[in-house]
């Protein structure tokens, strides 16, 4: 008995077992690639906006590349103490963290 891939031969010379594995192959090797898809992973890009090698934002990316939220130090003490969440990219809501960072 020989074995195809549907990649290989027309879908009517392979077997429907065949032609099956094949398109699940498929789907679970680019499904996710795409960034509209459910199954992409959130971005999170980190940045220096101040020059003093130390990062002092991180912006987190949903699905499509929309930014979900960002995170800044405001004092730079190395730790974020600024939350901005975003919906449709306007500010929704801003969280501040008052207490001692450190």
């Amino acid at each position: 008995m020989q074995c195809y891939l549907a990649f290989f031969v027309a879908p009517d010379e392979a077997s429907f077992v065949n032609y099956f594995i094949s398109l699940l192959i498929v789907f679970t090797l680019v499904i996710p690639l795409r960034p509209e898809s459910g199954w992409a992973s959130r971005d999170v890009l980190k940045r220096d906006t101040t020059g003093d090698g130390r990062i002092d934002q991180i912006a987190h990316f949903g699905k499509g590349g929309k930014l979900i939220k960002l995170e800044i130090d405001s004092n730079a003490d190395e730790v974020m103490d600024q939350f901005q969440y975003y919906e449709d990219g306007k500010i929704k809501r801003v969280d501040f963290s008052i207490g001692k960072n450190r």
